[in-house]
């Protein structure tokens, strides 16, 4: 079992990526070991979803304590690739609601990147 907490997003100017570093829990039965993750990713949008997710994920540093080395070094093996695995399933942000406001807002959003250091969303452009 993998758990983040406290993540901090990092927008660096002139790069098209997300760069994310969190807290990280990694349970092995009753074990637990602590650290640290820092990756990035390309942010995507799904339509009619709402729902952003990251594409082309990059583990930077995955960093364990506290455990003996053989067993971090198979969490350190490991650990990245069930990263990729689990957040290229899971949205890391989507937009809530129901209702017609809410199904407008989803179909709006045309486009998100990165971009000079900002998150930019483009819109639909509807009626001209």
């Amino acid at each position: 079992c993998l758990t983040l907490s406290k993540p901090v997003v990092h927008l660096a100017e002139g790069s098209p990526r997300i760069n994310l570093s969190a807290d990280v829990l990694v349970a092995l039965g009753h074990r637990e070991m602590p650290g640290q993750v820092s990756f990035s990713g390309v942010v995507r949008y799904v339509r009619y979803e709402g729902d952003f997710f990251l594409d082309d994920i990059r583990v930077d540093n995955f960093s364990l304590t506290g455990f003996p080395p053989e067993l971090v070094q198979v969490v350190k093996v490991r650990g990245p690739d069930a990263l990729r695995r689990t957040l290229q399933g899971h949205p890391i942000y989507s937009l809530k609601g129901d209702g017609a406001r809410s199904a407008l807002a989803k179909l709006a959003v045309r486009d998100v990147q990165v971009v000079d250091g900002k998150v930019r969303v483009t819109f639909l452009r509807f009626g001209g």
